[in-house]
C-alpha cells in the first residue's frame, strides 16, 4: 500500500493583526508550523510596518518552518532577537521553543504570550521524566516508521550506550504509536524518537532530545 503525505495549509484573509501584545519588542524571530506558512508574508509585512525587525532562519523543510522539537531554526537566530513569534494552532511547539529561554508569542488568530504557568508545568514534567529515566534500569525506545520521524540509527546508538551502563534497553518499532499498547509492556520509562508531541500523552515518556542533554552518545 502506497502512502502519500499532503501538507495541510490554512487559508488566510483579512487578518487584522493586533500587535499590542508585542509592546516593547523591537527584534523578533518569526517561525511557523506548516499549516501557517501562507500567513508568514503578511505577518512579516505588518511587523516591519510597525518598526519591528524580523529575523527568520532557513531550515531543511522551509524558511522559518519549525518541525516538532526541532528548534534549530530558532537556535540560529536566538542571539539576535528579544522574543519569538510562532504561527501555530497549538502550544506544544511553543513549549518546545521555551527551552531557549526567550519570551514566546503565539499567533493562531490573534497574538498571545505563552504563559509562565504553561512553561513551569512543562519544565516540571520534563524534569520528572528525566528523573524517571535516570532511575530506571529497563528502558523502552520508541521508533516510528513514518517519513521524517524514522530515527532507528539514533535508537540503536542509545540502546548500545545504555547497555554499556548496565541497563536493559528494548527498541519498539511501529507505524502508529498507541499509548494503550505501550502499557502492555513492563517499562517505567520510554524514550521517544518519534513525534515529540507524544511526550504530552504520558508521564512515562521522555523525548530523545532531553535524553541527549543528560546522556552523551553519538
Amino acid at each position: 500500500m502506497k502512502v502519500v503525505f499532503i501538507e495541510a495549509k490554512r487559508k488566510f484573509s483579512n487578518m487584522n493583526l493586533d500587535l499590542s501584545a508585542l509592546k516593547g519588542i523591537k527584534r523578533i524571530g518569526l517561525l511557523s508550523t506548516v499549516q501557517f506558512l501562507p500567513a508568514l508574508p503578511e505577518i512579516e509585512h505588518e511587523l516591519k510596518k510597525n518598526n519591528i525587525k524580523v529575523f527568520k532562519a532557513k531550515t531543511l523543510a522551509n524558511e522559518s518552518q519549525i518541525l516538532g522539537c526541532d528548534v534549530s531554526a530558532a537556535e540560529k537566530i536566538k542571539g539576535k532577537v528579544q522574543a519569538f513569534l510562532l504561527l501555530s494552532s497549538g502550544k506544544w511547539h511553543a513549549l518546545m521553543l521555551s527551552r531557549l529561554e526567550k519570551p514566546i508569542f503565539i499567533y493562531s488568530g490573534r497574538i498571545e504570550k505563552l504563559s509562565e504557568n504553561d512553561i513551569s508545568k512543562f519544565s516540571m514534567k520534563r524534569k520528572a521524566a528525566m528523573v524517571k529515566f535516570l532511575s530506571s534500569d529497563k528502558i523502552g525506545i520508541i521508533v516510528s516508521t513514518k517519513p521524517g520521524q524514522f530515527r532507528l540509527k539514533e535508537a540503536f546508538a542509545l540502546k548500545e550506550h545504555l547497555e554499556k551502563r548496565g541497563k536493559k534497553a528494548f527498541i519498539f518499532i511501529a507505524d502508529i504509536i498507541s499509548i494503550s499498547e505501550l502499557e502492555n509492556f513492563n517499562m517505567k520509562i520510554w524514550v521517544n524518537t518519534a513525534c515529540p508531541g507524544l511526550f504530552f500523552d504520558s508521564s512515562n515518556i521522555i523525548n530523545i532530545e532531553d535524553v541527549k542533554n543528560i546522556e552523551k552518545f553519538k
